[in-house]
């Protein structure tokens, strides 16, 4: 008896394709988290010389953009909402710290209301972020 062997088919997989797919996944997921850490609020803080690193995380920030919108740790509030939200968000956090992070284009009036009302909630210390300044005198 005469059997006829079977040829098998030698097959090649060629994983290059593949580790290219992998590096472009691991290179999205890189470039999402980056993103998603950033806010998507854009300021441009003033600078100071003498100021000091925080090393406490506020839990509660409020930011004023160049086009004098309050945000309260990202969400959207009129100065007339603000002191509510803030007495809200004071109750549920059990913080009574604030980080105000204003653009250098802001008006002052706008600051000092923004302060005064951090006062009226009961706010205990205020900090007033900054950049690191480089400039001579």
């Amino acid at each position: 008896m005469d059997f006829l062997k079977k040829q098998r088919i030698k097959v090649n997989l060629n994983i290059a394709p593949l580790i290219d797919i992998i590096f472009l996944l691991l290179m999205f997921f890189m470039l999402s988290y980056h993103f998603a850490l950033n806010p998507g609020i854009n300021l441009s803080l003033p600078e100071s010389k003498t100021a000091t690193i925080n090393e406490n995380n506020e839990e509660i920030i409020i930011y004023i953009t160049s086009n004098q919108e309050i945000y309260l740790n990202q969400e959207r509030t009129s100065q007339e909402e603000l002191l509510e939200a803030l007495k809200t968000k004071i109750a549920s956090t059990k913080s009574t710290n604030i980080m105000i992070k204003g653009d250098r284009r802001i008006e002052l009036g706008l600051a000092v209301k923004i302060i005064d009302i951090a006062e009226q909630a009961n706010v205990e210390n205020i900090i007033l972020s900054t950049e690191s300044a480089n400039y001579e005198e």
